[in-house]
């Protein structure tokens, strides 16, 4: 697999379990050795004989330490065993924890969605020039925008 697919199925699977309220712990470099150290990078994939990243048990975060590789078919026999299958969450469920972790972060939205644009256009090129690009654990609220100054014409015809 080339670079740029890896990169977007990482992306994937961390936004992926984001809208699934589950934690993600990997940087890329380490989701990637994970997959490399399984030996089943190139079999990735979601069709019953493909491999696939899931947690131990169905609980806990996506960590280096609470994964395994296994097949589609074997992590969904596992999801039915742990009775995790039946449990899928509503999408008003889904929205209220994500409403709840901006709201623990106090961050809106579109505030979390400017910052990302910001990092991945502005921020990571300039790191991928001094060294490892990591994408931030959580996205801090931007800067108070600063009031725009009048221009002094026309603060002096206020003023007066």
């Amino acid at each position: 697999m080339r670079n740029d697919r890896l990169e977007r199925a990482y992306k994937n699977q961390r936004v992926c379990a984001f809208n699934r309220g589950i934690e993600w712990q990997f940087t890329y470099g380490e989701w990637l050795a994970v997959w490399v150290a399984s030996g089943r990078l190139m079999e990735r994939g979601n069709r019953g004989n493909q491999y696939v990243m899931c947690r131990r048990g169905d609980a806990g975060p996506y960590s280096a330490d609470n994964v395994e590789i296994l097949t589609a078919s074997q992590n969904l026999s596992d999801s039915h065993r742990n009775g995790r299958h039946l449990q899928r969450m509503t999408k008003a469920e889904i929205q209220a924890e994500k409403d709840q972790f901006f709201a623990e972060n106090g961050i809106t939205v579109l505030d979390w969605l400017k910052q990302s644009i910001d990092w991945h256009f502005k921020i990571a090129p300039l790191k991928m020039l001094t060294g490892p690009v990591e994408w931030p654990a959580v996205a801090k609220p931007l800067a108070t925008p600063r009031p725009i100054p009048l221009s002094t014409s026309a603060h002096a015809a206020t003023a007066g």
